[in-house]
């Protein structure tokens, strides 16, 4: 299970493993630690001693600014299924082994602390979706939010956040947590009945989180959101609407802020198919959309889908799949995240055994900044040479990918390419013209 969350900042990225969707935990799993500065190299991995193998240890993981933190959200200690938080820090370019244990300071069983982690500047967020102090009904699990400020030592407490209740009721509040600039937006959740109900605004202001507004309620039982994403100051919401009842059951919605209130300002319905996309990231004019079930019970590779804002219409740009075997459920895209122009992709259930694996994705190399016309590369196949023709346009240079987007090759003011030394198989070339703009193509090498 290798993939089941994923984090990147930078050039650090952060994967775990070891959490079975259907059954629970069922593995001592770790969370790996590797590098993407110039080459892909894993520079750590992390579990702790005193962390069981049903811990789900790395169910929910949050990298930046130097600190990883890790969720282990049915810890024992001090009382059962209360949670924890290990955080690592990296020093002077090296992962440090050792970690900084984190509990609630008022914790009770079954609150699953580390439920979601979120580093962001020197504060750090943790959710405990179960924990009930702030109601009187038992089991309703309205869920608290945890607020950790790096003094320069250590992560010391000092805020809790919790929901008041609306009359709709507030569900695991801190289900999941977005950030962008000072700004800060934690979601309730119910579940399947309509999925992210509400969501809540705080502003960072001197190291102190404030509450400013609630947007809500969201969805119905006709339309459950799915997931969210805080991007270009918009929110992304994917939703999923009952085949039969919603034309178009799979879509995306998107608002905008307008003196204080958050209004629908855009949208696009997603490709009709049985797969339910539940994941979304934005990555400035593109928008990638992952999913972990379907609808017909017919296992299948899962296609991560990739659109694009061109003016104000949003169009599929490509369908992207893993590399595992066909017919065969990977869960490709269940998990997501996003730095820059770098994606992560975790297909946590692909290969012999569930092993899995991750991905990581050029978000440019998926993008067409100039047209065709006049550009060629050929022949295609190819079982050696690779010969660029440019009509008006000078070619600055080339880039030969593997499909997992790591750079093989580079060449300025190409006319011609030698993919001798490469194995059999398929290769993106990226042109980049003397104006900026670049084209990628598929190449075949036989």
């Amino acid at each position: 299970m290798f993939g089941t969350a994923v984090d990147i900042s930078g050039t650090d990225i952060a994967v775990s493993s070891g959490w079975n969707f259907a059954t629970g935990p069922t593995s001592m799993g770790k969370v790996y630690v590797f590098s993407n500065d110039g080459t892909l190299s894993q520079v750590n991995d992390f579990y702790p001693e005193d962390a069981p193998g049903n811990d789900a240890y790395g169910l929910k993981i949050s990298i930046s600014n130097n600190f990883l933190a890790i969720g282990s959200l049915v810890h024992d200690l001090p009382v059962s299924n209360c949670g924890a938080v290990y955080v690592h820090r990296k020093v002077n370019g090296i992962w440090q082994s050792n970690y900084q244990k984190i509990t609630a300071p008022d914790a009770s069983a079954n609150d699953h602390f580390g439920s979601y982690v979120k580093v962001v500047g020197n504060l750090l967020f943790v959710s405990a979706t179960e924990e009930e102090s702030e109601t009187s009904q038992p089991d309703v699990n309205s869920g608290a939010v945890y607020v950790y400020k790096f003094n320069g030592t250590e992560w010391a407490f000092s805020q809790k956040l919790t929901a008041t209740n609306t009359e709709f009721g507030v569900h695991q509040f801190g289900s999941k947590i977005e950030t962008d600039g000072n700004r800060v937006m934690i979601a309730s959740n119910n579940g399947n009945v309509t999925g992210y109900n509400f969501i809540y605004l705080y502003e960072i202001n001197n190291d102190n989180v404030v509450f400013q507004n609630s947007i809500g309620p969201l969805g119905n039982l006709e339309f459950i959101i799915k997931d969210f994403t805080l991007a270009n100051d918009q929110i992304y919401f994917v939703a999923f609407g009952i085949p039969g009842i919603m034309d178009n059951f799979n879509g995306v919605n998107i608002m905008s802020e307008n003196e204080g209130n958050w209004i629908l300002s855009g949208g696009f319905n997603v490709a009709q198919s049985d797969q339910i996309f539940s994941k979304i990231v934005v990555s400035g004019d593109n928008v990638f959309l992952g999913s972990d079930t379907y609808i017909l019970a017919m296992e299948r590779k899962f296609p991560l889908l990739h659109y694009r804002l061109n003016g104000e219409t949003w169009n599929l740009q490509n369908t992207f799949y893993s590399g595992g075997p066909s017919a065969s459920d990977d869960f490709f895209g269940s998990v997501l995240a996003v730095s820059g122009n770098n994606l992560l992709i975790g297909a946590p259930q692909e290969g012999t055994f569930s092993a899995g694996k991750a991905y990581i994705f050029d978000v440019t190399l998926g993008t067409s900044k100039f047209d065709k016309a006049g550009v060629s590369v050929y022949p295609n196949p190819t079982a050696d040479k690779l010969f660029v023709k440019a009509s008006g346009k000078d070619i600055e240079k080339a880039e030969v990918y593997s499909v997992t987007g790591k750079l093989l090759l580079t060449q300025e003011n190409p006319t011609e390419l030698s993919l001798q030394n490469l194995a059999t198989g398929m290769y993106l070339v990226k042109l980049t013209s003397a104006e900026g703009q670049n084209q990628t193509f598929k190449i075949i090498k036989n």
